[in-house]
């Protein structure tokens, strides 16, 4: 058996660096509470919501997420935004979650009825046959997204409700436009970033249509609705002041500083000692950048967070019409003791950028302390044309 090495542990946050089949910490953290054994069929009402796995690509499974008992609202079950607005616990995030359960096939007949469950905007009914025993409540957690219910293999599916496709949405797949400009249209036009996610997970958007799995497209999506943004970003005035934000959730809280200069971004995070990836003695700090022109590779150190917490200050810069240096300091606790999945890291930013105060040079320096920031060393130190005598 191999030892689980923390150093490690913190900068992977459960995307095997270790060369392992599966995340001994994640394992662990997996329950499976008591609770009834499902039968053969199953009729439910999907949030909507669905899964595609990454094993074997491009032959993966694809699932239909739906409760094993009926629910008076499916919504909640897979609503980050609800979850954060209502300040819903993580137990209770964790019990929604246990509630759904994910029937899935490799089987491209039901590709069709994946695709409307993602594309629909409102709960869909669905008919599920089941094959094999299931006894409902099992929870298991992935570093990207929100916990798991248990998987069952599906035998046929039915929707028997109507599926509620926007026509903007049905504009972008038949006009086949790349799978980018199609989300950045949506997105412009008022569509939620979860549901785009989904709609780019079942494989409907782009030329070459194909099945993206669902833990890359939450990346992929955070990182491309930035990226079309920066595109403007990065030609808007620099903001005027020291600006200072604060606020957070779920034992993470988010201090984000915009310094007055060109476009730049730094994430930091420090991780306190018993916290759920790390167990040192002193607090582990984790650290990704990129300068005006963006990264060319993935933040290996501190992963899907890196492109959830770019994503709401982007927003925030692109709505003010303003450039900015940026730093965000994740502080996490060991209240955080569930992994919950990026959008913990994304809500959380929000909420902060809710919360904004003047700041300066100097309490940007005394907030840092000895958190060296490359941001921070670029903005005090390079030389401007006013700093030469004409």
């Amino acid at each position: 058996m191999r030892l689980v090495n923390r150093e490690l542990c913190v900068r992977c946050k459960g995307r095997l660096l270790c060369g392992l089949k599966r995340c001994p910490l994640l394992e662990k953290a997996r329950f499976y509470p008591k609770g009834k054994e499902l039968g053969k069929e199953l009729d439910s009402t999907s949030p909507p919501s669905v899964f595609i796995g990454r094993y074997g690509y491009p032959k993966v499974n694809m699932g239909i997420l739906a409760p094993s008992s009926p629910v008076d609202e499916p919504r909640v079950l897979d609503s980050p935004t609800f979850w954060s607005e209502q300040e819903v616990g993580i137990g209770m995030v964790a019990r929604y979650r246990s509630m759904l359960i994910n029937a899935r096939t490799k089987e491209e007949r039901y590709l069709e009825y994946v695709q409307l469950a993602a594309l629909s905007t409102r709960p869909v009914d669905v008919e599920l046959e089941l094959k094999g025993k299931l006894r409902v409540g099992g929870l298991r957690f992935n570093p990207e997204l929100p916990p798991m219910g248990p998987p069952v293999k599906l035998r046929r599916v039915e929707l028997t409700s109507e599926p509620k496709i926007p026509q903007k949405v049905e504009k972008v797949i038949e006009e086949e436009v790349k799978a980018e400009e199609g989300l950045f249209y949506l997105y412009e036009h008022g569509f939620d970033k979860y549901y785009l996610e989904k709609v780019f997970s079942a494989g409907l958007l782009g030329i070459r249509k194909k099945l993206v799995p669902t833990r890359w497209s939450i990346t992929a999506t955070d990182d491309v609705l930035a990226k079309k943004m920066l595109e403007e970003v990065r030609r808007f005035p620099v903001v005027e002041d020291y600006m200072l934000f604060r606020g957070g959730h779920y034992g993470n809280y988010f201090t984000v500083l915009l310094l007055p200069d060109k476009w730049s971004f730094e994430l930091f995070e420090l991780w306190r000692p018993e916290s759920f990836w790390w167990r040192g003695k002193e607090v582990k700090v984790n650290r990704d950048f990129e300068g005006f022109y963006g990264r060319k590779n993935y933040a290996e150190n501190t992963g899907g967070g890196y492109y959830a917490a770019r994503l709401p200050v982007v927003e925030y810069l692109y709505e003010k019409r303003r450039q900015a240096s940026v730093i965000v300091v994740r502080h996490i606790t060991p209240d955080y003791y569930l992994p919950l999945g990026v959008w913990v890291v994304r809500e959380g930013v929000r909420k902060a950028l809710r919360n904004g105060r003047k700041s300066s040079l100097g309490e940007v320096r005394a907030l840092l302390g000895p958190l060296r920031s490359r941001v921070l060393d670029f903005h005090a130190k390079q030389k401007r044309l006013l700093d030469y005598e004409v």
